[in-house]
């Protein structure tokens, strides 16, 4: 069920899963430091998700099932698809690959 609707899904609705970590970190700023929220979701996509962005890749269909095996309340697709962004967003975020530019 949660691969059938990744296509469905804008690039924002990744950017806004994956922007719930950011502000857990305690990033106050999250639009300055993810840069448009389209260019923020598009960076989460393309790292769980094949190129034609249709199936997760391999890696993130392992951690799906994982998750889905220790947190119940992951049952839900939207759920689950929330859970997945977040812990890309915080890969995203730690290796610096954002769109934003750096502060001065």
């Amino acid at each position: 069920m949660l691969e059938r609707r990744l296509t469905e899904l804008r690039d924002e609705d990744f950017a806004r899963w994956g922007a719930y970590t950011l502000e857990d970190l305690g990033i106050i700023e999250v639009d300055r430091v993810i840069g448009s929220a389209a260019g923020f979701g598009r960076k989460i996509r393309e790292r769980i998700c094949i190129a034609d962005g249709s199936e997760l890749k391999t890696r993130w269909r392992k951690i799906a099932t994982r998750i889905l095996f220790d947190s119940p309340g992951t049952n839900n697709p939207s759920a689950l698809m929330a859970t997945i962004c977040m812990i890309a967003a915080n890969e995203v975020y730690v290796e610096g690959i954002l769109d934003a530019k750096e502060a001065q």
